[in-house]
């Protein structure tokens, strides 16, 4: 697919005329209005190589130049870095790298952001919003976004219109590709994402080029921040706790308290050490019904070090037989004894299905879940993953205590309430 829609391009700049690189770092072209635009820096202007940012507007702008990729042709980025090979892929290629840009916003005092990393259970980007335009340098006017990209499932509205989260983080690096600068779908390295949960198989395809530019012209990117109404910084951070006492509606009714629309609100909820596992469950179903902008307003946020992130109470029961998971983790089972359990597959059979045994392993406190998962499993292909099954009135804080020397060994978490797998 990746082929294909390279050639694709390529063969559509080529009808074009346009002279379009193919998979490979682009060429800068230095002109006399690039040394123009860098000179030119009034008072409250600071400048870098290739990024200015204004204080009296609040707004960054990023010198750029057209990669000609022709207008129709699938855009995933608006913006990528100098050192990137994916040309063909974004409407503009930056001067500078993605430090610049990051010290500049910083330069105005917009606080970093997270960008999306699932393996981490961030599926929200999180950073403060802003707007995004580009003006050519031989125009006069800045023309947004909306205009030079299109949403093809946007109706009669661009999505791209509500602006892009700044999710910047310390360690950009320029020479990892795509090396993105602003993305059209949740990437862990880019600086400006859409703020919504766009996984790139999701989004592909829906993104167009809406106006056809002249490779190598030159542009510059205007970045405007997007304050909340009243004011304020749009990210707004909650922490919910949880006690035994309360039930999924009344966490989900504190929760609407301190959801405002003119925020971006995101959720940690902190149950307490007495809360079943039973309790976690329901909650986690009930708060996915209100989790999202066109929603309950709500962004499910990384939980802390010793922390859950609710769906991971709510897993799909097809994986409690072994013979339907894609994979098979380690197993905690939890309760009047407790066991940790490795699945074994033996491809060496006939058939397209492995065969499947177990080893158990009865654990006399939480570090020998580490113990035994270090000594058993190939480093070179270790196990991230482990399914826990507790009875329904197992306490969260026990939870907690069996999972604490595994929390980086074990990243990802699904907790299964009761029964036990089927074997």
């Amino acid at each position: 697919m990746r082929l294909l829609a390279t050639v694709a391009v390529c063969c559509a700049a080529w009808i074009a005329g346009a002279q379009i690189a193919g998979p490979g770092v682009w060429e800068w072209k230095v002109s006399p209005e690039v040394e123009a635009w860098q000179k030119d820096a009034p008072e409250g202007v600071k400048v870098w190589d290739g990024v200015k940012a204004d204080r009296r507007d609040g707004t960054v702008r990023i010198l750029a130049e057209a990669t000609g990729v022709s207008k129709g042709i699938e855009a995933e980025f608006l913006l990528i870095g100098a050192k990137s090979d994916r040309a063909y892929e974004s409407l503009l290629v930056a001067k500078c790298n993605g430090g610049a840009v990051m010290e500049a916003m910083a330069w105005l005092g917009v606080p970093e952001g997270w960008p999306t990393d699932p393996l981490h259970v961030r599926f929200w980007p999180k950073g403060e919003r802003v707007s995004m335009g580009v003006r050519l340098l031989s125009e006069e006017k800045v023309v947004p976004i909306t205009e030079w990209i299109r949403d093809l499932k946007g109706g009669t509205s661009n999505v791209l219109a509500e602006g892009f989260a700044y999710v910047g983080r310390r360690g950009w690096d320029e020479t990892k590709m795509p090396a993105p600068i602003v993305s059209f779908y949740n990437d862990e390295q880019t600086l400006f994402d859409l703020p919504f949960k766009a996984a790139k198989g999701a989004v592909y395809g829906r993104f167009r080029i809406g106006r056809q530019l002249k490779v190598n012209e030159k542009a510059e990117v205007v970045l405007k921040v997007m304050p909340a109404a009243d004011g304020k910084p749009r990210v707004v951070q909650v922490d919910q706790r949880v006690s035994p006492e309360m039930s999924a509606a009344d966490v989900v009714r504190a929760l609407r308290e301190r959801v405002s629309p003119e925020h971006d609100v995101y959720v940690r909820l902190l149950p307490d050490g007495k809360v079943s596992v039973a309790q976690m469950k329901e909650l986690a179903q009930v708060v996915a019904l209100v989790e999202g902008p066109d929603a309950g307003g709500i962004r499910l946020d990384t939980p802390p070090a010793d922390g859950f992130y609710p769906p991971a109470f709510n897993p799909s029961d097809d994986w409690r037989n072994r013979k339907e998971r894609p994979f098979q983790p380690w197993e905690l089972h939890l309760g009047a004894s407790n066991v940790l359990v490795q699945v074994i597959e033996d491809w060496n059979v006939e058939g397209l299905d492995p065969k499947l045994s177990t080893k158990r392993f009865v654990l006399e406190g939480p570090g020998d879940v580490l113990r035994v998962a270090n000594l058993i499993d190939n480093p070179e292909r270790a196990m991230r993953t482990v399914l826990v099954f507790a009875p329904g009135n197992y306490p969260v804080g026990e939870l907690r205590r069996w999972l604490a020397p595994v929390r980086e060994r074990l990243p990802q978490v699904w907790v299964f309430v009761e029964e036990e797998a089927k074997q």
